[in-house]
């Protein structure tokens, strides 16, 4: 049987022992729940990108839109223009006629 010293010495390792195990246990707990955290906050991340692309998707769709109208109303302008050419020429040539 260990003396007194032997048996103190030996109640220190056991109760070092006992909080390196238990530590450690503590420490791989909390180092699941930061992992937890992180692969929660990039998901959080990643659905927030994919949000921001469809509002990016529709305002490009918007501005399309746009372009199209700015495009037929420019045709039309075009087209106004070339009526109007075309009537100061009859004009013109009636007014030569006379």
């Amino acid at each position: 049987m260990p003396d007194r010293n032997q048996l103190t010495y030996l109640i220190g390792i056991g109760a070092v022992i006992a909080t390196l195990a238990l530590g450690t246990c503590s420490t791989n707990a909390r180092i699941g729940e930061i992992n937890t955290r992180i692969s929660e906050g990039f998901e959080n991340v990643h659905r927030r990108i994919d949000d921001t692309n469809r509002h990016l998707i529709e305002t490009n769709r918007r501005i399309d839109e746009t372009n199209r109208r700015i495009d037929d109303t420019n045709k039309r302008i075009d087209d106004l223009q070339d009526d109007m050419r075309e009537l100061r020429r009859v004009v013109e040539a009636g007014q030569t006629a006379n």
